[in-house]
């Protein structure tokens, strides 16, 4: 699959089901947990609010994305969406663009690329 050939929107929707499944997998490896528990840490961690907060951080930090995965997380920024699901429009959209950027990664088969990301985010 090249990544490239995909509208921000589709990176997005897979990009939202892989992190999703990173992170519930780092969780899940933290500790025993009541899968309540497990599933509360879960919502937190990957909420529209919260990715529009790792958007920010990652916009912020000059060297820490290429230019080709800023390009990517901007442009789904700006892809146009109707649901906000509960998040202000803007935080849902940043959400959309690093949601787009994770897909993208996942689609290139860089899940190193994705858990360096993570691990300087400090998600978990």
């Amino acid at each position: 699959m090249n990544p490239s050939e995909y509208s921000p929107s589709s990176l997005a929707f897979i990009g939202d089901a892989y992190f999703e499944l990173k992170v519930r997998t780092a969780i899940l490896k933290q500790a025993q947990r009541p899968v309540k528990e497990l599933n509360k840490l879960k919502v937190k961690l990957v909420s529209a609010d919260a990715q529009a907060v790792y958007y920010d951080k990652l916009s912020a930090e000059d060297g820490i994305l290429s230019a080709e995965e800023l390009d990517i997380m901007k442009r789904g920024r700006n892809a146009f969406s109707k649901s906000t699901r509960g998040s202000s429009v803007g935080a849902y959209r940043k959400a959309t663009g690093f949601e787009a950027l994770m897909g993208y990664l996942s689609l290139s088969g860089d899940d190193e690329r994705c858990d360096e990301i993570i691990t300087f985010l400090n998600i978990v």
